[in-house]
C-alpha cells in the first residue's frame, strides 16, 4: 500500500470488555491514521444493526476518537467497530456483556472432526448455543465461544489399581469462534499440540455467567517425517477484497520455507498462525475474517494474507 494513501494504522475499543451496569457503559473507539482524512465509522450489534459513530480529533497526532453510550438492555455479544477511509474498511471486534437472555445457557452438539488427527494437522470444532427457559430452547447467537484443550490427566486410561500423580487441570484457547445470529450454530478450525480433550466455553455476562460443553476426547498420532521449516520474514499492511463486501484491510505476510539441511522446499502449502500473550497458537482467519489463512509455497518462498490482529505473535507452518 503506498505511504501516501491514508489508511488505518489501528483501532481499539476501551475497555474491553464493555460490561453494562444499571446505568449502561459509555466506550471509546479510537483510530489511528497515516494521513490526515476524517474517517468513518460504524458500530454493529450481534444481529447485524448499525450505529453511526461520530468520530473527533484526539490527543495525539493522527488520532481520531468517537464516544458511544450502550444503554443497560443493549444485545450482549460480540459486537464490531469499523472505521473506514479511502473506500478501505478496518474492524475490530469487541465483547459487550450484559444480562443474557432468560433462562440457562448451554451447549449442545458439541463434537471435534476427526477425533484422530495427525500431528499438525486442522480438525473442526463446532456445536451450538441454546438458552433453555422451560421446556423451550432458544438460539443464543453473536456470542463469542472459546475452544479450549487440555492434555489427558496422568491418570486418564490406567488400569485399575495403577496410581498417578496428581496435577492441575489447565485448560488453554486453542481457538474461537461467534455463534451465528439465527441459529446459535458455531465452528471453528483447530490444531491441538498433543493427545487430550477439547471444549466449548462461554464466558462472560454482567455477573460473570459460564457455560461449559462436554469435553471430547482428540488423539494426536505422532509419525517422523522430515523436518520442514517456514519462515515469516516480513509482515505489512495490506488490502484484499472480500466476496459480497468492500475492500477490507489486511495483513499481507510473506516468507521462505526450507527443509532441515538447508535446502528450499519447492512446492506445497503454509497455514499462518497466531498466538495471543500466553496462549496457544491458533489458525488464522483469511481477510475479513473469511476463509482460512492459507496460501501456497512457489520456488521457496510463501505470501499469504490474514485477518487483521493486534498485539499477538504470528508463525507460518509448513502443510
Amino acid at each position: 500500500m503506498p505511504r501516501h494513501e491514508t489508511f488505518v494504522e489501528d483501532i481499539t475499543v476501551t475497555p474491553d470488555p464493555i460490561r453494562l451496569g444499571p446505568d449502561g457503559a459509555t466506550a471509546t473507539v479510537e483510530a489511528i491514521l497515516t494521513g490526515g482524512a476524517e474517517p468513518a465509522g460504524t458500530l454493529a450489534a450481534p444481529d447485524g444493526s448499525l450505529t453511526r459513530l461520530r468520530f473527533a480529533p484526539g490527543p495525539r497526532e493522527g488520532a481520531w476518537r468517537a464516544t458511544h453510550r450502550f444503554g443497560p438492555r443493549d444485545r450482549s455479544g460480540l459486537w464490531r467497530a469499523t472505521a473506514e477511509t479511502g473506500h478501505v474498511f478496518t474492524d475490530l471486534p469487541f465483547l459487550v456483556c450484559g444480562g443474557p437472555p432468560l433462562g440457562e445457557a448451554h451447549f449442545s452438539e458439541f463434537d471435534v472432526v476427526p477425533r484422530d488427527i495427525a500431528a499438525g494437522e486442522i480438525a473442526v470444532a463446532s456445536g451450538r448455543l441454546l438458552i433453555r427457559d422451560g421446556s423451550a430452547a432458544l438460539p443464543y447467537g453473536g456470542q463469542l465461544v472459546s475452544i479450549t484443550f487440555r492434555a489427558f490427566d496422568p491418570g486418564e486410561g490406567l488400569e485399575t489399581g495403577e496410581t498417578a500423580t496428581a496435577v492441575p487441570v489447565v485448560w488453554e484457547e486453542i481457538g474461537e469462534a461467534v455463534t451465528e445470529w439465527r441459529s446459535g450454530l458455531f465452528s471453528a478450525e483447530i490444531s491441538t499440540p498433543t493427545t487430550g480433550r477439547v471444549r466449548a466455553e462461554l464466558i462472560g455476562g454482567r455477573d460473570g455467567e459460564t457455560a461449559v460443553s462436554q469435553s471430547v476426547p482428540v488423539t494426536v498420532a505422532a509419525f517422523s517425517r522430515p523436518r520442514i521449516d517456514a519462515d515469516i520474514t516480513a509482515t505489512s499492511r495490506s488490502t484484499a477484497q472480500v466476496s459480497g463486501r468492500n475492500t477490507v484491510a489486511c495483513l499481507l505476510h510473506t516468507g521462505t520455507v526450507h527443509r532441515s539441511t538447508g535446502a528450499k522446499v519447492g512446492a506445497g502449502s503454509v497455514r499462518i498462525e497466531y498466538r495471543k500473550p500466553n496462549g496457544r497458537w491458533t489458525p488464522a482467519k483469511g481477510p475479513g475474517r473469511v476463509g482460512r489463512a492459507v496460501g501456497v509455497v512457489s520456488g521457496g518462498v510463501f505470501s499469504v494474507k490474514s485477518e487483521l490482529r493486534a498485539r499477538v505473535s504470528w508463525r507460518a507452518e509448513y502443510t
